[in-house]
């Protein structure tokens, strides 16, 4: 009887564990955070390694994609699986999966971790989809941009490059030849003094002037390039008045953003 007793108790402990929720976090149904603290596995657990780093490679625009609402399947066809296990899932799966993201931006290896957590709604359509991404740290969810006041660049209302441009873009493009960098983009941007067809094109010369410079500096073969422009669409600082006081005051406004990897 002791041992039937015990054997039962054993089953039934087995049974829970199968049925417990599978994540190191606490998670509500909707895929939230059912706490104020999150919880993060050690980056040297990750299944995955390189070269003795934790974790993969992957390609981090995909990466970046991930967002509530997608199923499993697709997160699986942006960063592949899991690099973490915990354990045994409920009905329709483990609900927390646990990413370590290695690469190259701007020249400088990082790592970052990203968490998926999913729904547990049985027999909807609904579950099992992500209902919370987050990363580790946070910034992480956006490219890192370099940014440069095109001042530093480029004389008023031109496109070519300075004498100080070369020594702003020179220790940059040496940064992203020994990071073996693969794709650098570069956003021009520009006040709202003159029209806006105007600023658009000054804009790209500018940003196609940062990419000869730095393909000239042996950045050219296997790195590709994205050059675009936004004008003064995505302005940082908003003024009023006129004359050489005004486009002082508009000067954060005109700037170069630079992200590689």
């Amino acid at each position: 009887m002791k041992i039937l007793k015990m054997l039962g108790i054993t089953t039934v402990a087995v049974a829970l564990s199968a049925c417990t929720v599978g994540t190191i976090n606490s998670v509500t149904k909707d895929g939230k955070l059912a706490t104020d603290n999150i919880i993060w596995p050690a980056i040297e657990d990750a299944d995955l390694s390189y070269n003795g780093t934790p974790g993969s490679w992957p390609n981090m625009v995909s990466a970046r994609s991930v967002e509530p609402g997608m199923t499993k399947e697709q997160i699986y066809q942006l960063v592949d699986v899991p690099h973490y296990n915990e354990g045994f899932g409920a009905i329709g799966g483990i609900r927390e999966w646990n990413y370590t993201f290695n690469f190259r931006e701007n020249g400088e290896h990082k790592i970052c971790q990203m968490k998926v957590l999913f729904t547990n709604k049985p027999f909807s359509k609904d579950n099992m989809t992500a209902g919370s991404v987050f990363w580790n740290p946070a910034k992480c969810a956006k490219p890192e941009y370099i940014e440069i006041p095109s001042d530093f660049l480029f004389d008023f209302d031109k496109s070519n490059l300075t004498a100080r441009a070369h020594e702003v873009l020179a220790p940059m493009a040496e940064k992203f030849l020994k990071g073996k960098v693969r794709y650098i983009k570069i956003d021009g941007y520009t006040d709202r003094l003159g029209s806006f067809d105007y600023n658009i094109k000054l804009a790209l010369r500018r940003a196609e002037r940062v990419k000869q410079y730095f393909r000239s500096k042996g950045l050219d073969e296997g790195v590709r390039y994205e050059v675009d422009t936004h004008a003064w669409m995505s302005h940082v600082k908003d003024c009023k008045g006129q004359g050489q006081a005004l486009r002082d005051c508009l000067r954060p406004n005109r700037r170069v953003k630079i992200h590689a990897e």
